[in-house]
């Protein structure tokens, strides 16, 4: 009998080497791309605790990558979904609900005659900016299931996560041979003292975006 399938999911942590992005300071100096890398990381040991799925980092410290190493090392591990982490805003004393992109459908005539001469001959030829469109329709169910993972947190104060951006160009996105988002999670209180970070906001994030990756897959 052959082995159960592994899935492999490709989490991004925007941000990295010189682009720091969003940062503040309280009793000591906190930024975007070093929470997003914690995050990426947490999200990696709840999956790998609750499934039977590889899941790689498209950057395991802080460095620079460009777009194109992004979604390379994604196609190159056979992603099954990628999701790119960012923060929806600068950290302030109010909660913030998470914004989920998804990449818009190219439609370009002339080039999808020539993809579909290609096909019928039997060669599989798909421009880089036409990768994304046979997935729009699982991108958008993997948003869908983030979005109801986010809408079960109980949270005091909360509201519910907005619709799914969709029909624009996201580029960290446009190459990807498989379902993928954007996600843009809540930024931390501002008044959250960094010794906090792990247990009051990393830990709280990972689980339900842990959840919403595992319903996705479990539902494919």
């Amino acid at each position: 009998m052959a082995p159960p399938r592994r899935w492999v999911v490709v989490l991004d942590p925007g941000h990295g080497g010189k682009n720091s992005g969003l940062s503040w300071k309280r009793s000591g100096d906190v930024s975007e791309k070093t929470l997003l890398l914690q995050l990426a990381q947490t999200v990696k040991t709840n999956l790998r605790r609750q499934a039977a799925v590889n899941v790689f980092l498209t950057r395991r410290r802080d460095e620079p990558l460009s777009i194109l190493e992004r979604i390379t090392l994604a196609n190159r591990k056979g992603a099954d979904v990628f999701v790119s982490l960012h923060l929806a805003g600068a950290p302030s004393s109010r909660f913030t609900p998470p914004r989920i992109f998804v990449n818009r459908s190219i439609r370009d005539p002339v080039i999808n005659k020539i993809v579909k001469q290609h096909k019928s001959a039997g060669i599989v030829a798909v421009p880089w900016d036409l990768a994304q469109n046979d997935q729009i329709k699982y991108s958008l169910r993997l948003g869908q299931d983030l979005r109801t993972a986010w809408n079960r947190v109980e949270r005091e104060g909360s509201a519910p996560a907005a619709d799914l951006i969709s029909g624009v160009p996201v580029a960290v996105l446009s190459g990807l041979a498989s379902p993928g988002i954007l996600l843009e999670v809540s930024p931390p209180d501002g008044n959250l003292n960094p010794e906090n970070m792990e247990a009051d906001y990393i830990k709280p994030q990972a689980q339900w975006i842990a959840r919403g990756i595992l319903r996705f897959i479990r539902s494919r």
